[in-house]
Formats: structure tokens, sequence, C-alpha cells
């Protein structure tokens, strides 16, 4: 442990610059591509932690942030969190080195250890730098007392090195700049570099055409840069395998992926994310006609228009697939019944796949579906009776028809749960939902020629901000989303606050914003992709980004999860009375969809 906190602990200039987002400004890469070496395996880098900082507070975020009805809802809960001095005390100290250019590197990986480096401009002198460095280096001495220290003289520098064990941190100045590394002589490579005092620009990270390739897709100016050469690590992991394994086999799509770029900043109050996936071109499929797009409504907060390309990703085995889900082997087994092939698939379906997300205001819960273009529609239903077949022990799909559509449903599996899976398989479209009665309307809406969704101000404004998706495009709207979410849960937060006393010592709910109070600071995030030259450039816009967003939902998710459970946990082990789950009134029972003659079972 005392090992890793030196590690840590030695790179904590380049760390500590993650606190918050607080790094913005015209980037300028020529500095830190000359300094680091043409093998360089990862890298982030901030420009400007203060200019950033300024944009964040004019950032959408941040407003929500401050909004008074937020505060003061939040202002119970911060006051029983743990307390974060020591990030505050953080803040500071970045703010009085105004530290500019900070990067940390992984120069290489040998013997299973990272060579790590870093560095920053700071403003002043190095004495004043050392002020606030020398802290740093006391909070290492603090976790490693063992360690031994001492001082290497290389040229006109002069580099204070400490020791334990095999761990290594040597940290030196230079004019304006401190760097840091775990590793002597890469410290002295960084600072012949930084001295000019080598003539190997050949060997430096601006002339690797990898590195090259990835920057010219990325904009200039970011708060935040992070880069990583993937094929190498991709060598060395083949290298640890079997040959001929099935992992190895694997690994060998994704070792067509060489590198790996992301730029994040600020637009108009917003997080704009660039990122490059240097990579050869996937199977052609065109460009997106997003004709799902006819299957959105004004009540959709969820848009999605990708490509499956599922004949060159699976096989359809006329066997049964060892290991896998029970599912899947019951879904093989019916293709394989029915002289279904890949290229069954192909003909019957168009590679476009589209994903709506559906939650009218009158809904307690959403309706969501995917769709696929039906190029041969006998085909397509020969395929999907062939996979409704394949249901669970315990269940049975039947098939019914109206205006020349055939509806595959499959009952609940739970009665407390209003979940009927459906499929429609109409002329254009194969359409697969929640119930029967959303993909039913879905189904009608596939017949009309203009679309709610595109023709609302907010969706066009929202696609106007990234350049045209042609591989993949992702429309969510954050301030729907969150009306219809508040509108379902703020009872049963109530509910479960009666239950639960933990939950009113931890929130006062009385106190929860109104909806609109944080919705007027969502804007929608949206999300395009396209190939060029090199590999694959994917642009987010939003309130946050579209990476941000999925890790922020699932980790609320996590913790409240793991809260609730605790606390009920708690209260039974105390003898209290348990919440029971919330009863979920069943919805009004679907009317049947209109059977004709009912299908014969597959073979």
């Amino acid at each position: 442990m005392k090992r890793l906190l030196l590690l840590l602990g030695g790179a904590a200039a380049a760390f500590a610059i993650w606190y918050g987002i607080s790094g913005s400004g015209k980037a300028s890469r020529t500095a830190l591509q000359a300094l680091l070496p043409r093998d360089t395996l990862a890298f982030v880098y901030l420009p400007d932690l203060s200019k950033t900082r300024e944009q964040w507070r004019q950032s959408d975020l941040y407003k929500l942030w401050t909004e008074p009805a937020v505060q003061e809802f939040l202002r119970k809960p911060l006051a029983q969190a743990p307390k974060m001095s020591s990030a505050g005390e953080w803040a500071q100290e970045l703010d009085t080195l105004g530290m500019k250019e900070a990067f940390l590197a992984i120069i290489a990986w040998e013997n299973n250890q990272p060579k790590l480096a870093g560095g920053f401009r700071f403003k002043g002198g190095a004495d004043d730098a050392e002020k606030i460095v020398g802290r740093w280096r006391s909070r290492v001495q603090q976790n490693a007392p063992a360690a031994v220290r001492e001082t290497v003289t290389h040229r006109q520098h002069r580099l204070d090195v400490v020791r334990q064990d095999a761990v290594t941190l040597a940290t030196a100045y230079h004019r304006d700049r401190f760097f840091a590394a775990n590793d002597i002589d890469l410290l002295k490579q960084l600072l012949d570099r930084a001295d000019g005092t080598t003539a190997d620009a050949a060997q430096t990270l601006g002339a690797d055409e990898n590195y090259v390739a990835a920057m010219k897709h990325l904009p200039a100016d970011y708060a935040a840069m992070a880069y990583a050469r993937f094929d190498r690590y991709f060598e060395q992991l083949k290298a640890r395998l079997p040959a001929g394994s099935a992992t190895g086999d694997q690994l060998a799509a994704l070792r067509q992926i060489r590198t790996a770029a992301l730029a994040t900043g600020f637009q108009g109050g917003k997080i704009r994310d660039v990122l490059f996936v240097g990579m050869p071109r996937t199977a052609e499929s065109g460009e997106l006609t997003r004709a799902s797009l006819v299957l959105a409504t004004e009540a959709s907060f969820l848009y999605t228009a990708t490509f499956l390309n599922l004949s060159q990703r699976l096989s359809l085995p006329a066997t049964r697939v060892s290991g896998a889900p029970a599912f899947l082997q019951r879904l093989i087994a019916a293709f394989a019944r029915s002289g279904i092939t890949a290229d069954d698939w192909n003909k019957a379906f168009g590679a476009e796949l589209g994903i709506v997300g559906d939650w009218p205001a009158n809904s307690r819960i959403p309706a969501l579906f995917a769709t696929l273009p039906v190029q041969d529609l006998a085909g397509a239903n020969q395929i999907i009776a062939a996979m409704t077949s394949a249901a669970p022990e315990g269940g049975a799909w039947t098939q019914s028809a109206r205006d020349g559509v055939n509806y595959y449903s499959l009952p609940p599996a739970n009665p407390m749960i209003p979940v009927t899976p459906t499929i429609a398989v109409a002329e254009k479209f194969a359409i697969a939902g929640v119930d029967p009665i959303s993909v039913e309307a879905a189904t009608k809406r596939s017949r009309a020629s203009n679309s709610e969704l595109a023709a609302a101000e907010s969706f066009t404004a929202a696609e106007a901000l990234v350049p045209k998706g042609r591989h993949l495009f992702t429309y969510l709207d954050t301030a729907l989303l969150y009306q219809r979410l508040d509108a379902a849960l703020r009872p049963m937060l109530v509910m479960g606050a009666a239950f639960v006393p933990a939950i009113a010592e931890a929130v006062d709910l009385a106190k929860l914003p109104a909806p609109d109070v944080v919705s007027r600071h969502l804007s929608p995030i949206v999300v395009s992709q396209r190939y060029e030259s090199e590999g694959y450039v994917t642009e987010s816009v939003g309130p946050v980004s579209i990476y941000q967003a999925v890790l922020g939902i699932a980790g609320a998710t996590g913790a409240g999860t793991a809260w609730y459970q605790r606390e009920t946990q708690r209260a039974g082990a105390g003898g209290a009375i348990l919440p029971q789950p919330p009863s979920v009134v069943p919805a009004a029972p679907s009317p049947p969809l209109p059977a004709s003659t009912p299908s014969e079972t597959p073979p």
C-alpha cells in the first residue's frame, strides 16, 4: 500500500488537475509532443485550468447547481456528507500555481510496471512553486516514512529523488515547468528535450504517424484531451494467450483498433466531446437514411439510428454452442430447425437499426421499441416465426394479424409488471416493443411521410450542433426525460420515505425542486458518428456528454440500490416494519389484437 501511495503521490501534480473539470483553453500540443517519446502509450493533457474554470461557471450544468432551489434541497445531504477539505485545499493550491499544460503519460509498460511521467507549467518562479510542491512531498513522506531521499545532478538541473523498495519518484524544475517521473533516466530525457540539447525530433511523439493522424480529427480548443495506443496493448495481450484460443480469435477483431483520442470542452454552455478511433472501416452498409425517424413523436425522448450488420458479426451454427445462454441456445436451435441462415436474414432485413423511446405525459412507463427495415415480407415473417418458437418455458408467443400486419406477443412473465413483448412485421418495418398498444401505434406511424420529432424545434436545433451522422445518430431529450421521471418517481419516493426513515433523514423531499427548475437547464444530448480516412469520429454535444450521462445513470442507480438495500436490512435487524415494494397497478388489459387464423407452429 505504501508503494502505491508513493507512486500516486509522486504524480499528484498531474492527477490533481482532474479535480472538478477545471482546465481549458486554446490548446497548443506542440510543446507536449516535442517532450514525449515516440513510443508513448497513453497520456492525458489539460492546457489551461483557469480558462476552463471560467467556462465551467458559464455552463448549463453549473447554472443548475447554483439554482437556489437545488442548493436548498442539497443542503441537508451535503451537511451529512464527509467533509472535502482536502479537495478544497487542492483547488486553492492549483489556483495559486496557475497550472497550465498539465499532463500525465504512460511512456512504456515493462515487466508489468508502467513508466510514468507528468508535468505542468506554473506562474512565478520555482521558489514560489516549491511552496506548494513541497507540501505534496511532505504528504508523500507521511504516507511512506521509510522512503529514502537523495539528490541527483544532471547538467544544470537538480533532481529530487525518493526511493522505497522498487518504487522511485524523481522530480525537477525547468524554468517555469515542473516534471515528475518514476524513472530517473526518463526524467533526464524530458529535461534534455525541454532544454533542446538533444536532436531527436524523429524519436518524439510528434513524429509518430498514428498520433499525427489522430490529432487531425480533434478540435484545437478543448478543456481536456486523452490519447492512447491500443495496438501495442493488444499485441502484448496476444503474446500471452495460447495459440488458436477463442479469446485470441476475438482479439483479432479488436486489434484493428490502433489508437483512440478524446477531446472534451465547452461550447455555448454545453459540453462537447470529440472521440476519434483509428481503425479500418468496418463492413460497408452505406449511409444512414434515418427512415425510422418517422416512428418518433413529439413525446419521444430517445431516438437512435445505427447499423446492426448482424450477418457480418453472427454466424448461425446448426448445433449447440457451448457456454451460450439458454435463450441463445433455443434461438440457434429454432433457426437450425427452420433452415434459416445469415443470408436469409440479410435478404429479409436491412442493416439500419432504429431505437425509439416514447413517453407520453399520461403514461407511467416509457414505450421502448427497436426497428429494422423489411426487405422481404415473407422472409421476415418466417424468421420472426422461428424466433418466437424459441419461447422460454412457461410462455408461448401468440400470433395475430390486422391490416396486413402480423403481430407476435408474449404474455408478461410477471403479472405485476405490465410488459408484454410484442413484435410487428409490416410492409416497411419490423418493430419490437414492450407492449402491443405502443407497437401497433408505431406501426400506424410507419405509413406516414413526415415525423413529428423531426419537425420539433428542439430536435432541429440539436441536430445542427453536430456533423451529419453517417454511421450513428442519437438524440436524447434530457429535459423531457427528467420531467417524466419526476412525475413517475416523486410519488414513489414520498411513499418510500414513509416506510424507510433513513430517506427522510438523508433528504427533505418537501424541498425537492420543481421539475421546471431542473429541466430549464437541460437540453438534448445529440451524438453523430462518421468515418474519415483513418478512423471513426464521434461527436457529442449536450449539458453533459453521452459518456458522462451513461456513467452517471449507472452510478446513481447502483448507489441508490445499494443504499436502499442497506437501509431496509438495517431496519429489519432493528425490528422495524420493512417497506413492501410499491404495488404496481396493473395496466388496463390491452385489447386483444384482432386475430385472423392462428399461426401454425413452426417446424
